[in-house]
């Protein structure tokens, strides 16, 4: 069974500053055209002997554009992929797209396809997230959008994994490069909402002052904004 869809996004996405101008969910077997403003892509997903592919082919002002890439060991469940703008070094938008390992707890693999040159593009891997891939956010309100994961280390070294939270870790695309922004300006910024958010979680839950996996997280991240020794 193949799944066609089409997307339509126009000039409004960039005006209004939205990072992810398009995404759909595909299934092996299945394929999306998507327009946006910058970008024709056709993008079709197929099972392998040891797990799946995603062929990627389209037009950007630079000319027509065709990559494959190939997860091994992978799982055959359902995966999202993301057009955005992520990187304003260069004239198309990016290509976000993930597998899932499987496995308790465990992982997104997460793929960035990105026109570094005009007509070169080039796969850039993420490492592995744990339960999601990357959220897509604009913490500056520029118009581009960032990376953002969580620290994983912080998963079972104080607490139970139910148990654990984590501070949060920024990074930007750039030719190829995952350039980590977490204590710029607008990283901070974006520390001081994760920290309010958790304040806000332990006032509905007051017990979660006295979990580790809680403190751990919300110390490092009053650490990261040079209020550890009020922490």
């Amino acid at each position: 069974t193949t799944f066609n869809s089409a997307l339509q996004a126009d000039d409004r996405s960039r005006k209004e500053k939205t990072p992810v101008l398009a995404s759909v969910k595909l299934e092996n077997g299945q394929s999306a055209d998507l327009v946006v403003p910058g970008m024709k892509l056709r993008a079709v997903r197929s099972a392998t002997m040891t797990g799946w592919k995603i062929s990627l082919s389209g037009k950007t002002r630079n000319g027509n554009f065709k990559g494959t890439y190939s997860f091994e060991n992978v799982t055959d469940y359902p995966s999202e992929l993301f057009i955005a703008e992520l990187d304003p070094t260069n004239s198309a938008p990016e290509i976000m797209f993930s597998a899932f390992s499987g496995g308790a707890h465990c992982c997104e693999i997460p793929v960035i396809y990105e026109e570094t040159e005009p007509g070169n593009w080039i796969f850039v891997e993420h490492v592995m997230n744990d339960a999601t891939p990357p959220l897509i956010e604009d913490i500056d309100n520029d118009g581009e959008g960032e990376l953002v994961t969580f620290d994983q280390t912080f998963f079972y070294a104080f607490d139970s994994y139910a148990a654990s939270y984590s501070p949060i870790a920024i990074e930007r695309l750039r030719q190829g490069n995952l350039i980590d922004v977490t204590k710029t300006k607008s990283g901070r910024k974006r520390l001081r909402a994760q920290i309010n958010e958790l304040e806000s979680y332990a006032e509905s839950e007051p017990n979660l002052w006295q979990s580790n996996g809680f403190l751990a997280a919300w110390v490092a991240l009053k650490s990261s904004l040079g209020e550890g020794r009020e922490a």
